[in-house]
């Protein structure tokens, strides 16, 4: 009977041949025509396989010639459709080939997946038109996401660490932001056809839509050996280099996701069978993610850099610092160490001779109207020395949190009177405490020809 139907659909195929095939919810004929090709005519006894041959045959509308021609395997391509007596009758051609599920050193096959995957998601998402896809948004990725978590937790039958776990991955805005691609919906190795080496076709088109690329991943991570993945994954960036950076996080999340969604399906089926086993997988899944950075769905933090003070001159001049009597200087600083912290006022500086010479130098006014040279990093206050001040009149002198301060080069200025008001500069926070050396020499007035600042 079928093929008479297939007669009447496609008036200008004649079939030589013919045989019986299983086609879920259909009763279907693979036959061959005069000029050699396999064609199936298949005709749907189930509401569900009607609605599975329908999307089959939106996309098989999408894959015209033209788009066809993009892709390095060949797919089915409906070449008629008619209903005769109330039935609905479609005729498509077949993929010839040996089942990638069938052959047995897939060694070589893995890469040519991922060329084939990369092929599928470069096609023009304009051909969703023409075949009637669905288009699924980033956002509506990420609440099909969200739902599938909020509904297997309230099933309690999902260790806390795996919701813990994808629900950062939901809140992660970085890994929903990504471009929608052509995507097959189904990929496994059950839609691919090879010819032992290569992909030569791929079938089983009825979920394909616009979407998160991703989708069709998450086969490779989570269900085949890391080895083989990472073939498929390398071959995959090869061909299509302008990935997004989280695909790989997305497709392991999604992997996961299929193990919760199993449960559910078996919750809603009270199947105890799949229930038992979906819990069994996820407690696989605790042990294969703890403490595991290549199962990772974000990428790892960057440690912090810092930037060591840069020095023009190679070296950091010593600045003396000067308080009014032993009981000023500051109670955590002791002769030749590092204090624990430098928020304590520092009445005032002044460099030895060594660093009056230095060409990075720059002057400070201090108090008791005395002007003297220091190092242009003087804010991170490195070789402290400490002195007892003649003067009442000191500046207060802290450091300065930076990375690298520049060294600084002014005109001259007059030497300041010793009625000069002293200058105060608030205190910053520092990452390094400085060193402090006591000694009891009197300070000495800063030359008329000390740069200032």
């Amino acid at each position: 009977m079928l093929t008479a139907y297939a007669a009447i659909a496609v008036p200008h195929v004649a079939l030589t041949g013919y045989r019986e095939i299983t086609r879920d919810g259909c009763v279907a004929i693979l036959g061959r025509t005069a000029d050699g090709a396999l064609v199936s005519v298949s005709s749907p006894v189930t509401a569900e396989a009607a609605a599975i041959q329908d999307r089959e045959h939106a996309m098989g509308m999408a894959l015209s010639r033209g788009v066809q021609s993009q892709l390095p395997f060949t797919v089915p391509a409906t070449v008629g459709a008619t209903t005769v007596d109330g039935h609905r009758v479609v005729v498509s051609t077949e993929v010839q080939g040996i089942p990638a599920a069938a052959v047995k050193n897939k060694r070589d096959l893995w890469p040519s997946l991922g060329e084939a995957l990369a092929a599928i998601h470069a096609l023009p998402v304009s051909i969703a038109a023409r075949g009637s896809l669905n288009n699924v948004t980033a956002l509506d990725s990420l609440r099909d996401a969200a739902g599938v978590i909020d509904r297997a937790t309230q099933t309690s039958r999902v260790p806390s660490v795996l919701l813990d776990r994808w629900d950062a991955a939901v809140e992660d805005s970085e890994m929903w932001q990504f471009t929608p691609t052509v995507v097959h919906g189904n990929f496994d190795l059950d839609a691919v056809v090879t010819d032992g080496h290569t992909v030569t076709g791929i079938t089983h088109w009825a979920s394909a839509h616009i979407g998160d690329p991703a989708h069709d991943l998450r086969f490779a991570i989570g269900r085949l050996p890391a080895e083989f993945s990472a073939q498929i994954l390398n071959s995959y960036s090869a061909s299509r280099p302008a990935r997004d950076l989280r695909l790989e996080h997305r497709a392991r999340f999604l992997s996961e996701l299929d193990i919760a969604k199993w449960l559910l399906h078996g919750i809603e089926l009270k199947d105890d069978a799949i229930v038992t086993d979906a819990v069994g997988l996820l407690d696989g899944l605790v042990a294969a993610v703890a403490g595991n950075p290549a199962a990772a769905l974000s990428f790892a933090p960057l440690a912090p850099t810092i930037l060591a003070p840069e020095s023009t001159t190679g070296e950091t001049p010593a600045v003396t610092v000067f308080v009014e009597s032993d009981s000023d200087a500051p109670t955590d600083f002791a002769s030749g160490t590092t204090a624990a912290s430098t928020h304590q006022p520092l009445a005032a500086a002044l460099p030895d001779s060594a660093a009056a010479a230095s060409p990075a130098a720059a002057s400070v006014v201090i108090g008791a109207g005395v002007a003297a040279t220091a190092s242009a990093l003087v804010s991170k206050l490195g070789s402290l020395s400490w002195k007892r001040s003649a003067g009442s009149d000191d500046a207060f002198v802290e450091p300065e949190a930076t990375a690298v301060q520049p060294p600084m080069h002014q005109a001259a200025a007059p030497t300041p009177s010793y009625d000069t008001e002293p200058l105060f500069v608030e205190p910053d926070a520092t990452t390094e405490a400085p060193v402090a050396h006591f000694v009891d020499d009197a300070p000495e007035p800063a030359r008329a020809d000390d740069d200032v600042f």
